[in-house]
């Protein structure tokens, strides 16, 4: 307990002397959504019966394109053809076996695609100066 004290006070002390903090513009994505239905809970789905498998999928996909500045959207990088452009799909396999009504196995595949596009990362903002740009 004393352990779990001092560290408290520590993190409590470092995060006041703190007087600034920066971030870096980034998009936050949640690669794997749960792939529970609406109304289901977890004990819904170990009714299964000692040596019986459960087998589970997930798919999720998202694309961002909108960017701001603080809290100010710059709607004219739309209009202007130089936003930047994220895709991400994900998908999650899942497999468990119930050996015993307290011991289940299970093994989990993520499997993940990303893609990105811009302007100026690679040719400047000219919009003229992407072979890629129609």
């Amino acid at each position: 307990m004393k352990l779990f004290y001092r560290f408290s006070m520590a993190f409590l002390c470092l995060s006041i002397l703190c007087n600034q903090a920066s971030a870096q513009g980034c998009v936050a994505v949640r690669h794997m959504g749960c792939a529970v239905p609406g109304n289901a809970t977890s004990a819904d789905f170990f009714k299964q019966r000692t040596g019986q498998w459960q087998v589970n999928m997930g798919y999720r996909y998202f694309r961002s394109f909108r960017h701001f500045k603080g809290d100010v959207e710059q709607k004219e990088r739309l209009e202007q053809n130089t936003e930047v452009i994220n895709i991400s799909h994900a998908l999650d396999l899942g497999i468990t076996y119930l050996a015993t009504p307290r011991l289940s196995f299970s093994v989990n595949l993520p499997i993940q695609y990303n893609d990105r596009s811009s302007l100026y990362e690679h040719y400047g903002n000219a919009v003229t100066a992407n072979p890629e740009h129609k």
